[in-house]
């Protein structure tokens, strides 16, 4: 049998299965990417979710929304009670 054959054969099998993984692993970090930005969270280096700055500036105004809502209804039944 031809050796030469063999070799070519092999590391034909062998660049596929790299460039397959290459492939796979930048649809995945693509798709990471996607599910980030839709569920508008982050994924550290080191594997931690923590959410976007985007997050935390819509909650940190929705609770001062909450109080500035609850200050005003304070003062309505204030003034209702009267």
């Amino acid at each position: 049998m031809d050796r030469s054959a063999i070799n070519a054969a092999l590391l034909t099998g062998l660049v596929s299965l790299v460039l397959y993984g290459i492939d796979v692993a930048s649809k995945l970090d693509a798709r990471l990417d996607r599910l980030e930005e839709d569920a508008k969270i982050l994924v550290t280096p080191d594997n931690k979710i923590v959410p976007a700055p985007e997050s935390v500036e819509a909650l940190q105004r929705s609770l001062v929304n909450e109080r500035r809502l609850e200050r005003l209804e304070d003062r309505y039944l204030d003034r209702n009670n009267r």
